[in-house]
């Protein structure tokens, strides 16, 4: 008995220490390895935009990290900047491995300000070291399946036997009418959910397919919920075939979401769908396979420009360096003094010697926002 004690207490001993040496190991590669391999990469990045003055696209993004995708860890990084905001912002997780050890992720973000041409639309680029960008690079370009030769007698025959097969393979299914129908049902979707109405995307959908019950959900739980989405992006990265009816299409998708207290944030996703080509040629979203949030970012109070640009390049003339006051009043305190509505309506109309239209509507709402959390 004693010594089937003891062999017990051997056995949980070394688990134990097995668990230790296993954690330990953990810790090693995420402190050792994957921080400083994400410090390193965030500082990459950052350092090239501020000294180049230019922003990265998806394509600039992958190119200049191509070095990375060597290293025996998973590294994703992201870089996003807005319409005129000269500042960005870059994401890079990091998780080391050793054999079949993984550390936990490391995570580090860094912002810096490109004092060059800011981009015409919201830039989201991603690169991920275990996702091979070389057959991303022009997915719409495929060149289509070409038929095999067959003497007239042995089509006909084929014809007479299998008429709906041939036909289907007759016509082989483009690429850029696959990414057609995939950016239509996203830039749909919101028009169903807008209006709360699953017509408008009902014609895109196989009656057959799972996506066909989770949209008619998706939209009554968007609207149970209070939100409002946008589309600001849709970019179809990667088609692949799995058989002459069936296609996997992988995406990025970027919206902006309201909630009901009234707070903005920009979000962007992963998305891999299956497309199925009917009898008939038609094309329709079958099913929704992953969908994984990779970004997401509160809108600040600004919308377009800056507050901060928006005051300097239009108050500070006439209401002082720290709008003090100067040929106009003074904008500090203003919320004692008059509401938000009023602040806008001066804004967009005029009042005095101030002209109207000195800057958007938007801007006009931002503005004032932000001129109504100034105190005295």
């Amino acid at each position: 008995m004693t010594i089937i004690k003891n062999m017990i207490k051997g056995t949980i001993a070394f688990i134990f220490l097995g668990f230790v040496m296993l954690k330990a190991l953990e810790w090693s590669l995420y402190f050792f390895v994957a921080k400083p391999a994400a410090e390193e990469v965030a500082y990459d990045v950052s350092t090239y935009v501020e000294a180049n003055d230019r922003f990265f696209t998806e394509g600039t993004l992958n190119q200049y990290l191509g070095n990375y995708r060597n290293r025996d860890m998973h590294i994703r990084v992201f870089f996003n900047q807005h319409p005129d905001d000269k500042r960005f912002v870059v994401k890079v997780n990091v998780r080391a491995n050793w054999d079949s050890i993984h550390s936990s992720t490391a995570y580090v973000q860094t912002t810096g300000v490109n004092d060059g041409d800011t981009p015409a639309k919201s830039i989201f680029a991603r690169f991920d070291s275990q996702r091979d960008t070389s057959t991303k690079a022009s997915p719409v370009t495929a060149a289509p399946i070409q038929p095999e030769k067959v003497s007239i007698q042995e089509k006909q025959n084929t014809l007479e036997a299998e008429p709906k097969e041939q036909k289907a393979d007759a016509s082989p299914v483009r690429d850029e009418d696959i990414k057609e129908l995939v950016e239509k049902y996203v830039k749909m979707g919101m028009e169903a959910i807008r209006l709360k109405d699953f017509s408008y995307i009902e014609p895109l959908l196989d009656p057959q397919g799972k996506i066909y019950e989770e949209s008619q959900e998706s939209i009554r739980s968007i609207h149970r919920k209070g939100l409002t989405e946008e589309v600001l992006m849709v970019q179809v990265q990667h088609i692949s075939e799995n058989s002459p009816t069936e296609f996997i299409v992988d995406t990025y998708e970027e919206f902006k979401i309201t909630y009901p207290d009234g707070t903005d944030m920009l979000k962007g996703f992963n998305s891999t769908y299956r497309v199925k080509a009917l009898v008939n040629h038609s094309l329709v979203m079958n099913e929704t396979i992953t969908v994984d949030e990779v970004f997401a970012e509160e809108v600040q109070v600004q919308s377009g420009r800056l507050s901060a640009e928006i005051i300097k390049g239009s108050c500070i003339s006439c209401h002082g360096g720290s709008l003090e006051g100067g040929v106009g009043p003074g904008l500090v305190g203003l919320s004692g003094r008059m509401s938000e509505e009023e602040i806008i309506a001066i804004l967009e109309n005029g009042k005095g010697i101030m002209p109207g239209g000195l800057v958007s509507p938007d801007e006009a709402e931002s503005l004032a926002a932000f001129l109504m959390r100034l105190d005295e």
